[in-house]
């Protein structure tokens, strides 16, 4: 039964705040009750996802590997379709890079200046040159790599390998290994 909280005598509170600290305490049994038992199926999972994991590695590896060796097949495309997924490579964002990792912003804004054509591509002027790297990007298909090379720059882009599993035949596989 509730009691009104404008009736509520000393020893109704003291019971109340009992029965708080009780359902607190009931709580938090559970809850480690509960991480107890996620942690015992963690532990019985693990030698076999660990042996999956390593094992999906490899194989991967070996894919990327004969994809690599194979790109003549790629036929300038980037990706294979294959009975059970699809194999590629994607290429990630353009990215300008010093060709020279110890040579400094300040030099290349500073090559940049010396050129006609490089100007436009520093964002202030003086007393500090900075190089407008977005500018340089956006430009990218205008500039030429000897340009880009004689201030010490290149644009580069990264290339990942990935396999996409199809799903009906990543489905069926899955079946058969049960």
């Amino acid at each position: 039964m509730t009691t009104p909280l404008d009736t509520l005598s000393r020893p109704d509170l003291e019971n109340l705040i009992g029965d708080v600290v009780g359902l607190h305490l009931r709580l938090e049994a559970r809850r480690s009750e509960m991480e107890r038992e996620i942690t015992d199926v963690r532990n019985r999972h693990s030698a076999d996802l660990d042996t999956l994991e390593r094992e999906l590695a490899d194989k991967r590896a070996r894919v990327h590997l004969w994809a690599e060796d194979n790109r003549d097949i790629f036929r300038g495309k980037k990706s294979i379709e294959c009975h059970h997924g699809t194999i590629g490579f994607r290429s990630g964002p353009p990215k300008l890079e010093k060709i020279k990792a110890d040579t400094s912003w300040e030099l290349i804004a500073q090559k940049l200046r010396r050129f006609t054509w490089g100007s436009q591509y520093i964002r202030s002027p003086e007393p500090q040159p900075e190089v407008n790297k977005e500018a340089l990007l956006a430009d990218r298909h205008k500039l030429d790599t000897d340009k880009l090379k004689k201030v010490g720059l290149r644009i580069a882009q990264d290339e990942r390998f990935y396999i996409a599993p199809r799903v009906r035949a990543s489905e069926n596989l899955l079946r058969a290994a049960a």
